[in-house]
């Protein structure tokens, strides 16, 4: 499910400021994204352990879309504004009747409600809200940057992903676990072998809590019948050797992770029979990791990204997966070439 976070003025409880929240939160913003299939949050909803501002900042950056209340012309709404402004987060904003509308957003997506009755029972508010919502998931929550020049490289992109020249730099076992944690609705994992990911901490118990709390887990794991198997076959080994060796870690992950998938449906491991996978992969619905297969130098120095959602390449290593993932699904026939 998609997600959008609400910047708000929330105050203290019983307080003016706080009911004012949420009757707009219940009236308005609630029954717009309920319609839309996305689930909403403003940052007193954010129950996990840890610091709330650094998980306020996470989701503004990384959910869909924000909505923005700048009713009270509170300072941290404002702060969380420009926050989501120079990362070139999609914004719609809400104001009440009769307040005035500071000068540097004026011309953004506006909705200026009321909380009366009738404006209620005619859905006045929640369909203008909804409309919006509408034109941002057309336009694939990706919106023109209102910065100026100067600023506009570092919120694109570049911003949206990181390089390490080696594997090895991006770190052990904790970095890899925070891809399975942070993993909400999906998990993607392709390579030649998966063989690092038995590595991870309590691999199989998260992957098994992870589908039990609904997340689509799918694996891609090379076919020892591949015929690409042997050009991909680690450089530094001789070509018998290293084949034999990749061929035995493949049928012991391609049988451990296949008992996996059977204690949950949302488990499924295919081997890549048709097709060539030319890299590691590992994405989630939050972020990717990609890693090259080089021949001349060993996947364990390879140059790594990462990349969150909001990133060209995120979009395209997603597609890859999944044209790869039913290319390869047993029950339909390989596609013929002339």
């Amino acid at each position: 499910m998609k997600r959008c976070f609400v910047i708000s003025p929330i105050g203290e409880e019983d307080s003016e400021f706080r009911k004012h929240a949420d009757d707009v939160f219940e009236y308005i913003i609630g029954p717009a994204v309920k319609e839309s299939n996305i689930q909403a949050y403003r940052s007193d909803h954010l129950m996990k352990y840890g610091l709330i501002s650094t998980q306020t900042f996470d989701a503004i950056l990384n959910y869909e879309f924000c909505i923005a209340v700048l009713t009270f012309q509170n300072p941290n709404v404002f702060y969380e504004l420009a926050i989501a402004h120079f990362a070139n987060r999609p914004v719609i904003i809400l104001i009440q009747k009769g307040e005035k509308i500071p000068f540097d957003v004026k011309d953004m997506r506006c909705v200026q409600y009321d909380l009366s009755i009738r404006s209620f029972n005619e859905r006045k508010y929640i369909d203008q809200v909804i409309e919006y919502i509408k034109d941002l998931e057309a336009s694939d929550w990706k919106v023109k940057s209102i910065l100026p020049e100067i600023c506009i490289a570092t919120s694109t992109e570049e911003k949206n992903r990181e390089f390490y020249e080696k594997r090895e730099h991006y770190g052990v076992e904790k970095s890899w676990e925070d891809l399975l944690i942070s993993a909400k609705d999906f998990i993607y994992l392709a390579g030649l072998n998966l063989n690092n990911w038995k590595k991870v901490t309590n691999f199989e118990q998260t992957i098994l809590e992870k589908a039990q709390n609904g997340c689509k887990i799918r694996m891609l794991i090379n076919d020892n019948e591949n015929p690409a198997l042997r050009e991909l076959v680690d450089n530094n080994l001789s070509t018998h050797d290293g084949l034999e060796v990749l061929s035995a870690t493949i049928n012991k992950n391609y049988k451990l992770y296949s008992e996996m998938a059977e204690k949950s449906e949302n488990i499924e491991v295919r081997k890549i029979r048709h097709g060539n996978l030319t890299h590691f992969q590992s994405l989630n619905d939050h972020y990717g990791i990609y890693n090259p297969y080089f021949y001349s130098i060993k996947s364990t120095y390879s140059p790594l990204w990462v990349f969150n959602q909001n990133s060209d390449f995120y979009s395209i290593l997603k597609k890859e997966f999944e044209t790869l993932w039913d290319a390869n699904d047993l029950e339909i026939s390989p596609p013929q070439r002339d």
